[in-house]
Parts: structure tokens; sequence; C-alpha cells
């Protein structure tokens, strides 16, 4: 568990051995940080800098704006098919594609175009909330490009610009951009008291309550809020225009005969595919369960021990928008549990001599040594405790896309304190630094994604990718589901909340920027192709994550692993000068060592000698040498646990229960 009380400096703190009263926290920020930013990335919808920096022709309506929030989407479809989307908008009209429990109160929008409502000028009205007389108002329309609603305040300026940009891609595909600007005057719309008979809804009393925050936290808050509603709305629209109209087209049906609505599940439990050894029943049963008790909407679990696969599962939908099933083959993102894929490419290195851990890095890589890094060595990068979590330099993807200008940039970043000294959750960074050590030991040179490729994946026969080859097919990939606002509003500590929007905190440094978790997602094929992440962007099967994990937890043969090797693995994390309080996730409990992260009290999966890596959204890979298990569960639904995944536990706990009841080691 986290335990949220800071520490005195200069003293080493044991992990303590009760937790009553304290806070858990998932050590991935799964519970947190990768769930949030990833629904932050979301919340952008990919804007760029140029989108977000260009001037748009409703930009005057608020010419100084308390703050302005820009997000855009690509959308397959030409822009006179997504126009009449737009100009329906608006509650007791089409209603706005979001979440309609929030802002439509409770009434769906519509799923098909309203022939009468395609027409609209400037003066009329597009109601914000059910009943409203007075916004939106129709600022600007110039068909099928741009739409501009404002949201006037007591004098008749605009308190609010909302507009939508649309411009045409290459003919067949859209670009819609959203601009919100608000001046100050919104405040005074927000705490103005309801017109007589007037109930608010869930939306209006947000904003009520915000406007009497401080304006650091209601900037924080609002922005925050709106980002993910935008999110919901542009998606939205997004799948009307491509999604209902297809399958119209195909069947020749209404749009609202088509496929699944957003958010909808198949009635009833998903036939559960797959099968489970003798004594392993438990484990399918809670897998099925976890479909009735936990949310869970489409995943896969796979267990191998001692070299036999004895559960192997899958079942519900990979994609929430369109209905399609989970196959056998179906293969997700597994965020931060890429970095013990990323660990394993080391280690193999280790067996083959070509690497020491307790070596300095700068023998391997000479460019590493300046900035204060010279006497770093591969244990402590690979622990967590190097101080390189977050990378100062611009880095986008066409950076990460080239490595030998990312080793420059990594090269030329400072520690932010002394190596060794303390833990901070090197998020993204990690994984890059790994990628350019491997290469320069591999005598072939090859990159990790690569080295991964030829020296595990292949050799196991499995599907799993450190990097997405272009040639892969959408239809073999799941697409995550982000947590409900609802259930990130509420289910992470108040702290993280503030830590995740203060741009210089050292979770959000780490995390969102340079380059930030959104850089290994790509709305237009699922996942970025042909782009390495190591401590990220890895995407595969639970068979496959299972099956590399079984090998190393029964003796390595396969891979050529040295007995050496998996008794360091195994062996207990070294902790820093002042122990393993992590300064990025401002938490103590969680242990790592040699890329790995270790079962602890704190964070328990299988036994002591047990190593692996969560991933955000409750994605879990290890190996527990004890038990001779290899274990990984992936899920398309993210989470939102502080404890560990519920679905994940409850496999978990099933599985070792069988194993207890069976007397198998």
């Amino acid at each position: 568990m986290w335990d949220f009380r800071r520490p005195r400096r200069g003293r080493a703190r044991k992990t303590p051995t009760r937790f009553a009263g304290f806070v858990r926290l998932d050590p991935d920020l799964a519970g947190m940080a990768h769930a949030l930013t990833y629904r932050m990335s979301l919340a952008t919808c990919f804007a760029t800098r140029l989108e977000k920096r260009r001037p748009l022709p409703g930009d005057g309506i608020v010419p100084e704006p308390m703050f302005t929030v820009t997000h855009a989407i690509t959308i397959d479809a030409p822009v006179e098919r997504v126009w009449p989307w737009l100009v329906q908008m608006g509650s007791d009209r089409a209603g706005w594609y979001s979440w309609d429990a929030i802002d439509n109160g409770a009434k769906p929008s519509a799923l098909r175009i309203v022939p009468d409502l395609q027409a609209v000028a400037p003066g009329d009205v597009m109601p914000a909330v059910p009943g409203a007389k007075d916004a939106f108002v129709v600022a600007a329309v110039n068909p099928p490009h741009d739409l501009v609603l404002t949201a006037p305040d007591a004098s008749g300026k605009a308190a609010v610009s909302w507009e939508h940009f649309l411009e045409s891609v290459d003919g067949r595909r859209s670009r819609l951009i959203l601009r919100g600007r608000v001046s100050s005057h919104w405040l005074d719309l927000a705490r103005a008291r309801p017109a007589a008979g007037h109930r608010r809804i869930f939306i209006e009393r947000v904003y009520a309550l915000l406007s009497r925050l401080p304006r650091p936290l209601l900037l924080g808050f609002a922005g925050f809020g709106h980002r993910i509603m935008e999110a919901r709305h542009l998606r939205g629209i997004q799948y009307r225009a491509v999604q209902r109209v297809n399958a119209a087209a195909a069947n020749g049906s209404s749009p609202r005969t088509g496929a699944r609505t957003m958010g909808d599940r198949p009635a009833g439990i998903p036939d559960v595919q797959g099968h489970v050894s003798r004594g392993f029943e438990a484990v399918r049963e809670a897998f099925v369960e976890n479909f009735a008790r936990h949310r869970e909407t489409g995943g896969a679990c796979c267990v191998y021990q001692h070299g036999e696969k004895v559960v192997d599962l899958w079942g519900g939908v990979r994609n929430k928008v369109t209905g399609d099933l989970w196959e056998q083959d179906t293969m997700v993102i597994v965020h931060s549990a890429t970095k013990g894929l990323a660990a394993m490419t080391l280690a193999i290195a280790h067996s083959r001599g070509w690497l020491d851990y307790e070596e300095r890095v700068a023998t391997y890589w000479p460019g590493f040594a300046q900035q204060g890094k010279e006497t770093i060595t591969v244990r402590q990068l690979l622990a967590h405790q190097a101080g390189l979590f977050a990378i100062n330099e611009p880095v986008d993807r066409s950076v990460v896309a080239d490595l030998d200008r990312l080793a420059v940039v990594l090269a030329r970043q400072k520690p932010a304190w002394e190596p060794g000294t303390r833990q901070a959750y090197h998020a993204l960074s990690l994984g890059f630094y790994e990628g350019e050590l491997l290469r320069r030991v591999d005598p072939r040179h090859r990159t990790l994604g690569q080295f991964f490729q030829d020296e595990i994946a292949t050799p196991l026969g499995q599907d799993v990718y450190v990097r997405l080859p272009k040639e892969m097919p959408n239809s073999r990939l799941a697409t995550l589901s982000p947590p409900s606002p609802l259930r990130m509003l509420t289910g992470f500590p108040p702290r993280f909340w503030l830590a995740i929007m203060n741009h210089h905190s050292n979770i959000y440094r780490a995390l969102v920027t340079n380059p930030g978790s959104a850089v290994y997602q790509d709305e237009r094929c699922v996942y970025a192709r042909n782009l390495e992440v190591p401590s990220g962007g890895g995407v595969g099967t639970a068979r496959g994550i299972a099956r590399a994990y079984g090998v190393f937890a029964n003796g390595g043969r396969e891979l050529g692993l040295r007995q050496e090797t998996l008794d360091l693995l195994s062996a207990p994390a070294i902790p820093p000068t002042h122990g393993f309080y992590d300064e990025c996730m401002k938490a103590d409990g969680i242990q790592f060592s040699l890329g790995f992260m270790k079962s602890t009290a704190a964070w328990p999966f299988g036994s002591a000698r047990a190593f692996g890596s969560p991933g955000a959204g409750g994605s879990l890979g290890f190996a527990d040498p004890e038990a001779g298990i290899g274990y990984a569960y992936v899920t398309s639904q993210m989470g939102t646990a502080l404890t560990g995944d519920p679905r994940d536990v409850a496999l978990r706990q099933a599985l070792y229960s069988a194993l207890h009841r069976s007397g198998r080691p």
C-alpha cells in the first residue's frame, strides 16, 4: 500500500508491516495517473500544437478569455456527412452526443439525422440544458464548415464562445476542431440563481459549485471536467458520422438498427471461450463473474504452470462502440505492463554476458556520462533510482521514432537529484533508456522492439509486440475504454488530483509531457505503428505475455536464460539511500528491481520471489518461480481500483486457491 505521509528527508524509511488506516495505490498509477492521463489524452483528442495556436473565425467573440481550450478529432467521413450532426445539436433537440445523464437531462442523444433540425441561423438558440432559452445562441454559421455558439451575460456580451470548425482532410475524411473561450463574465452566469420554476440539472449544479472556488482550483477542476465532456462529445459525433451511417449503408437499415450504441453492453453475461485444466475451474468462474460483478466488458486471462497452459480464457467485446467480439487472437495495449517485457530483453542480454547489472551505464554508453550521470549503475537505472523520471527537452513522436536523436536528448538529461538516493517512478523515460542501452550492448545493435520480437516473441510463437507492425490489421486489436468521469472523480486521492493537474509536479512531468502517454495512441489505426515506447506501448495477447513469464518462472531454457540471471530477478529489491518512498507518486510501499516490480505486502502477486509489471487500467503480467507460474490478464475496459484491479485480484485469488487445494507447488 502507499503511505501518503511524507518521510523526513535524510533518513531511510522501512516499509511498514501494518497498513491500517493508510491509502493504497496501484504502483503503475492504473488507479490514477495512467488512467487519468489516458483520459486526458482522449480529452484533448490529439489536437496538435498548431491547431491549438491556430486562429479560428470565432476567436474575436471573446477577445480576452480567462482560459481557452482546443480539441480536435479526425473523422473518416467527408464534411458533408459530419455537418448534419452539428447543426441539430442542443438539449430539447438532438442532444450533445456526450454524457446525456450530465448535460441532457438523461434524455438519449439522437442516433439519426433529424431533417427538421437542419436549418440554423444567427440568433437561433441551441439549448445548453433542457429548457434553456438564452444559451447557446448561434453567433455565426458557415455551412458546412463553421458553427459558433455563445452564452451571453446579463449585458448581452458573450461570456463563452464554443466553435465547431470542420474542414476536409483529403476529400474522404474530416478534421473537426473544437475551441472554447471563456471570459471572466462566465463566473456571474454560473453563480446566478436559476429562473423561477427551473430546476438545475447536474452540470449546472457542478458549475455553480466550481464558480465559488479560488481561481486556480476553478481553472483546474473546471478545465479537466470540460475536457472529459468534450472528449465524449467529439467521439459521439465521430461515432454517429462513421459507424451509424456505414452500418446503414451496409445493410440497408436505418441508423437506429446499426451497430450497438456507445456504452451498450451485450445482454447478459457474454459467452466465455477457451479452456481450463482440471482443478482450475474456479478461475473460469471468476472470469465469468467479473462481467457480472466487476463491470468487465472484454478481456483475457492465461496461466502457464511448469510449462503447461492450464488457463486460457477470453470473452466479451473488444470494442464497445462497434460491439465486435473479443476473439482468441485479439491483442490489446497493456501500458506499463510493457515494462516487464522490456526488462526481459535486458535479462537475456545479461545471460549472454553482454550486460552486468552492477556495471555503470556509461561503460556501455559513453555519451551517457554527463550532467552527473557518470556513476549511475544499470541496477539503479532499472530500479527507478537514477533521478531520470522526466525529460526536460521537447520530445514528440518524431523524436521517439528517431532513436539517434532520442539518445542525444536522453544523454543530455540531468538527474533530478543524486542518483541512488531516491526512488521516482520512471513512467515513460525508463523504456527509452533501456532501449538505447540494449542497442549498445547487442552485437547486432537491434532496437528493443526488434530484439524482443527476434529473441522472445518469435521463438515462443506468441503475439506480443513492443513495436506494433504497420501491417497488423485493426481487426486484431481491442480498443481501450477509459473509466467513466464519475469513477475518475470519485476513485482517486485528492493529493493525486492536485499533482496530476500541476504541470510542474514530478508525476505530470514523468507521464504527461515529453512525450506523454498519448504518444503511442493513434485514433486512425487504434495504436501507433512502428513506434517503440518500451515503458508503455506494448500490445499483445494474455497468452503471449503469460507464456513469456512462464519461461522465466521455469528455468528459462527456451530463451537461453542462465540460472544466475533468474536468481537475480527473484532476489529482493535493493532500496535507495532514502528508502522506497516514491518521489513521483508521493507514496511508499512499492519496490522495483532490474526493470520489474517486485511482489510486496503493498502490492502482492504470487510469492515473495515473484516479479512482473502491472499496466494502467488493470492489466498484469508476472512470473512466480516458487509456483512455476506465468500469469497474464488483459482487458479492454480500464479500471480505477487503488488496490489492484478487482477483476485481476479475483482471478489471482481463484488461481492460488486452486493451487493450494490441489497441493501443487
